[in-house]
């Protein structure tokens, strides 16, 4: 999987998890308060955990995993 450390072009978008909408827009798992997600800096949002980039995402998505088993 490619992530940012091995990106020799730090070209790779930054996936957060999807976790909602508001008013703002699309709020990703990881913000502690909603907000809107900046597309405009390179970010964007998935559906699929597969996808995801952020690490704040991925930690959440790792510890919501634990928690089923």
């Amino acid at each position: 999987m490619m992530n940012r450390r091995n990106d020799p072009y730090r070209d790779i978008k930054v996936y957060h998890r999807f976790a909602g909408f508001s008013a703002r827009g699309v709020l990703a798992l990881c913000y502690k308060r909603p907000r809107a997600i900046n597309l405009r800096r390179g970010y964007s949002w998935t559906l699929r955990d597969e996808a995801v980039t952020c690490k704040k995402c991925l930690r959440l998505l790792a510890a919501r995993e634990m928690e089923a088993a």
